[in-house]
């Protein structure tokens, strides 16, 4: 991605730098075949493989430890990212919890209230899971209402705190002169007195389906549909 940064950005790339480790824990888990026939009854089309959760353990502590010298050694008031549901992420928030590092996982979407990574943990202990942010900075008031309207009250984490969405405040609101203006002015006279429908895409092979197709041309000359390509896709423009 080519966004300007004052320090050049650092990619690691995880199978590369986990080549020839090897990661603990080791391969058996207590009462999985409990766990797993649980999920297969709960939902049929599921099924988890006890070797590789226990390879994603294995990465989640082994990078956990990396990352909790380097918290120790900064020593930040928190720990700010944007999804952490991966192994990567969520090695971030176990060092964070070691080290005493508030964590913070910044909204990135419309999360809504059956998101599995965020809302509905009605059970979630007293001090939280190891795993999760410690809470989520939430574009606004809805947001932040389904991640918690679920959730367990007596939990003390994973809540959501209303930061807002600067640059979309900056699209309402402020002054958009810098982002190509010729451009935006074009846009604006081309979309005007037009209804206006967004279609935000999600990271698939094919984000476009028939039913989309579809809704598309039978639409109404006047509605504008508008594509907006998933960060992770950018390649898939065409």
């Amino acid at each position: 991605m080519d966004f300007s940064r004052h320090f050049p950005t650092l990619f690691l790339h995880l199978e590369q730098v986990s080549r020839g480790v090897k990661f603990d824990p080791p391969g058996t888990l207590a009462h999985f075949d409990e766990i797993a026939k649980i999920i297969k009854d709960k939902c049929a089309n599921v099924s988890i493989d006890a070797v590789d959760i226990s390879a994603e353990m294995g990465k989640i502590f082994y990078f956990a430890r990396i990352f909790e010298k380097v918290l120790n050694a900064l020593t930040p008031k928190a720990f700010m990212l944007s999804v952490y549901y991966h192994p990567v992420g969520m090695a971030w928030m176990l060092a964070s919890r070691w080290a005493g590092v508030k964590s913070v996982d910044l909204q990135h979407g419309r999360l809504g209230p059956h998101h599995g990574a965020y809302t509905q943990l009605t059970a979630a202990p007293r001090d939280g899971y190891h795993l999760l942010p410690d809470a989520v900075w939430c574009w606004g008031e809805q947001t932040k209402h389904d991640i918690e309207v679920d959730k367990n009250p007596a939990c003390e984490r994973h809540g959501g705190l209303i930061g807002g969405n600067v640059w979309l405040h900056k699209w309402r609101y402020g002054n958009t002169d810098g982002l190509e203006p010729q451009s935006v002015h074009d846009f604006s006279k081309q979309m005007a007195g037009k209804k206006k429908i967004l279609v935000s895409l999600q990271p698939l092979d094919k984000p476009v389906d028939a039913v989309l197709l579809e809704a598309m041309k039978n639409a109404p000359p006047e509605w504008m549909w508008l594509l907006r390509i998933h960060p992770l896709r950018r390649h898939t423009a065409p």
